[in-house]
């Protein structure tokens, strides 16, 4: 497993997210700062997928776009007939837009994606071009420029 990126010995990473959410529905976020951990389970690791990660990764991408993410936590409710007695899930339970921090915190994943990303593009440009290089002069071994052949 590889290291992510710049982490840091710090508090879950959505403690904030929970907090700093105005708009959610306070039994709502005391129930997701239940659920999540105080420690990452994958010890900084790359994560698994499990039950806390899915909870991370679940809500990240539903507070991230709120519409969506309602609509997608209705069509989850309704086919697993999760508390149907209740109805469906309110629009006023989630904020009108994703927090502030969440969203520099995906556009930083963002960025260290795209820039790793480039690397390896990189990478396997320079790879292509080294074995070019090397196809090149294993020719030349074999057939130096200059060689007249003549055929009788």
């Amino acid at each position: 497993m590889r290291p992510r990126p710049n982490t840091k010995a710090a508090p879950h990473v959505l403690e904030g997210v929970y907090s700093s959410i105005a708009g959610l529905d306070a039994k709502f976020a005391q129930l997701m700062k239940d659920a999540t951990p105080n420690k990452s389970f994958s010890n900084g690791m790359m994560p698994m997928l499990t039950l806390p990660g899915f909870i991370d990764i679940t809500v990240i991408e539903t507070l991230y776009e709120p519409n969506p993410g309602w609509i997608r936590m209705n069509r989850v409710v309704q086919y697993y007939q999760i508390w149907r007695e209740w109805g469906d899930i309110p629009r006023a339970m989630l904020p009108q837009g994703p927090p502030k921090d969440l969203v520099d915190r995906v556009a930083l994943i963002t960025q260290q994606s795209q820039a790793r990303a480039r690397g390896r593009i990189e990478a396997a440009r320079v790879k292509a071009s080294i074995e070019q290089q090397g196809q090149e002069a294993a020719l030349r071994l074999f057939d130096p420029p200059g060689t007249r052949y003549y055929y009788t």
